[in-house]
């Protein structure tokens, strides 16, 4: 009875610190929704996952042409610059990856035009704060989650096989990536 009773109480902590383990809650989040069988290849401004570079590249040149795509940091990104509710005009830039000629991830990093080290109001943390306002306006959907892992905060918002991950960079900027879960799964067995 003894032994039978110990071996409750140690399911019990083991159950008790997993469950506040970050990275089960991430887990059980990407599981869920994937789960759900819902699946969000839109992203931004009329780009996709899945698509091939061909078809990015075509997208953003009529894009670029309308003016609302432009050559982003050191020419290796697109700039997507746009305004935030204060009227703060803010820089996305991004580029995605591919596999099998598919794109499945996008990085991209977020950042005040005319952020400097002493206007306070244009730093990334008050920017993540925005963006979390931002990304439910864009995608609507589920709130955003907070994992705290390693020292390291990172804000995910997932919808169905679609999977925004935002943290904090450097003062001036938020990364992000935006990963289609059913290519690419970091929890999968």
């Amino acid at each position: 009875m003894k032994i039978f009773k110990n071996i409750w109480i140690v399911g019990a902590l083991y159950t008790a610190l997993t469950a506040c383990d970050p990275a089960n809650k991430l887990e059980t989040a990407i599981n869920q929704e994937l789960e759900s069988g819902i699946k969000n290849d839109s992203l931004f401004m009329g780009i996709h996952f899945g698509w091939t570079q061909k078809e990015f590249y075509d997208h953003c040149w009529k894009m670029n042409k309308q003016g609302i795509f432009a050559n982003g940091s050191q020419g290796a990104s697109v700039l997507y610059a746009f305004k935030d509710d204060e009227g703060y005009n803010v820089d996305f830039n991004f580029f995605p990856e591919y596999d099998d000629g598919r794109a499945y991830r996008y990085n991209a990093s977020f950042g005040y035009n005319a952020w400097s080290p002493w206007n306070k109001q244009l730093q990334s943390d008050d920017l993540l704060k925005k963006l979390s306002g931002i990304l439910l306006k864009w995608y609507g959907g589920n709130d955003l989650f907070k994992v705290t892992e390693n020292k390291i905060t990172t804000f995910y918002k997932i919808d169905g096989n679609r999977q925004i991950a935002l943290r904090i960079k450097d003062d001036r900027l938020v990364v992000a990536t935006f990963i289609d879960l059913s290519h690419y799964t970091p929890y999968s067995d």
